[in-house]
């Protein structure tokens, strides 16, 4: 995976994660995709402005998926769906079990596939439109 487009500025950006860490998490979530574990395998979560952008983005540490998830109980409101990461402003960025469109952003409060405002076949493609949905916000 390219973490290019995923660069904060004035960031935190974890180290990798461990081979432990990540088994564990695919243990708990065998849906886990490749181009996740891929991350991880550079950045275990990091947090801040995605490029010149103003958006905001915080991937999740992989030993805090599981607390989130439960807390927000996302199995309750998306089924099958993993919380990976947050805006900061009350959207998350999931990965559902929908073959075509396996991305998905939504609201944290009020969490509904209807109610999800990005739907998206890969990672990267998911976080390019939610950049450029702030940037046409902002013209």
């Amino acid at each position: 995976m390219n973490i290019g487009p995923f660069l904060v500025e004035n960031g935190d950006i974890a180290a990798p994660a461990s081979a432990e860490a990540i088994a564990n998490l695919k243990a708990a979530y065998p849906q886990l995709p490749r181009e996740y574990v891929s991350l991880l395998q550079v950045a275990d979560g990091f947090s801040g402005f995605l490029g010149e952008s103003r958006a905001f983005l915080s991937f999740l540490l992989s030993e805090s998926i599981g607390n989130a998830n439960r807390g927000y109980e996302v199995e309750s409101f998306l089924p099958g769906a993993i919380l990976l990461a947050t805006n900061g402003a009350g959207a998350g960025f999931f990965f559902t079990n929908s073959p075509e469109l396996p991305w998905m952003r939504a609201p944290l409060i009020g969490m509904d596939e209807l109610e999800s405002q990005i739907t998206s076949p890969a990672l990267e493609a998911m976080i390019k439109e939610y950049v450029d949905t702030l940037d046409d916000y902002e013209e």
